[in-house]
């Protein structure tokens, strides 16, 4: 498929990002990659996923403080990602670096915490706007008329313009209805 989209647009940046990692991961082609991976640099320089495929790149390849370099170039397009975070402390220990690393993951910690927090506040206000929307629902629902108090009433008719009858309670209850 991504071959299919550079045939029809060679100037997909996110086309080629993704050809880089297929590159580096399944082909294990280094020179191919870092070569797709430039070009989606090229094309849209704050394209995200293609900065973290190299990074990784960088990284498995030794070139620790190029990647390292490419972690933080992340992280500055994507501050709030758990992910992002995470792979910069990654970068940081494997190249050798593990008192930055553990500073970095610390952060990420901190960051996942405010990331539940968020997520908690968030689902705290969509059950509340479901529950006024809710009850919203039960105030503009017509009241039932039970069947005993119904009969007296469907006795009283009162006439329309059509000649048909409606109860006048009814009426006035259900009248938006007729």
């Amino acid at each position: 498929a991504v071959m299919r989209a550079l045939e029809i647009d060679e100037s997909l940046a996110e086309a080629h990002a993704t050809l880089g990692n297929m590159k580096f991961w399944y082909e294990w082609d280094s020179d191919g990659a870092e070569k797709e991976y430039q070009r989606a640099f090229e094309l849209k320089p704050n394209i995200l996923g293609a900065h973290l495929g190299y990074a990784h790149f960088l990284s498995n390849v030794g070139r620790h403080e190029e990647a390292i370099a490419e972690g933080r170039r992340s992280r500055e397009l994507d501050p709030l990602s758990l992910i992002t975070n995470a792979l910069e402390g990654q970068f940081l220990f494997y190249a050798g670096r593990d008192d930055e690393a553990i500073a970095r993951y610390q952060k990420t910690l901190e960051l996942e915490k405010q990331v539940a927090q968020i997520h908690a506040q968030k689902q705290t206000l969509e059950d509340e706007i479901a529950s006024l929307k809710s009850q919203l629902l039960v105030q503009k629902a017509p009241a039932p008329i039970a069947p005993i108090v119904a009969q007296p009433i469907i006795q009283q008719p009162k006439p329309t313009p059509h000649g048909r009858s409606i109860p006048k309670e009814i009426n006035k209850t259900l009248g938006f209805l007729f």
